[in-house]
């Protein structure tokens, strides 16, 4: 004897589970379907540039030491600025400079490679 209240047949359960998954997936804007373009990835971070320079390894006090930066590099093609600080309280800029150190000694030179701002 079959209730008037009978449940769902075995055969039919994975069909309406299937219905009802596609549902909530449409409600909340998954499950595809949708003709729509996917979102554009945010861009790629800009990636810091590296610095690099070449000189004499001494020369003496009164004259010129040549630094070149010409080897720094930028692999997203910015353009650089270059600062420098010669370790005796002198500082310069430009990615080839030339440096007088009035007394002899050892000095740390220091260059700062950065993306130019465009203002």
């Amino acid at each position: 004897m079959m209730s008037k209240h009978a449940s769902t047949p075995a055969r039919l359960r994975p069909l309406l589970a299937a219905t009802a998954l596609a549902s909530l997936l449409a409600a909340c804007g998954g499950g595809g379907g949708s003709a729509e373009e996917p979102p554009t990835p945010p861009p790629a971070s800009n990636r810091a540039p590296v610095g690099a320079f070449t000189s004499a390894t001494s020369t003496a006090a009164g004259e010129a030491l040549a630094l070149d930066a010409g080897g720094s590099t930028d692999a997203d093609g910015d353009t650089l600025s270059y600062s420098w600080n010669f370790g005796d309280g002198s500082l310069g800029g430009g990615s080839r400079i030339a440096h007088v150190y009035a007394t002899g000694g050892s000095y740390t030179v220091r260059l700062t490679v950065d993306r130019k701002s465009v203002v």
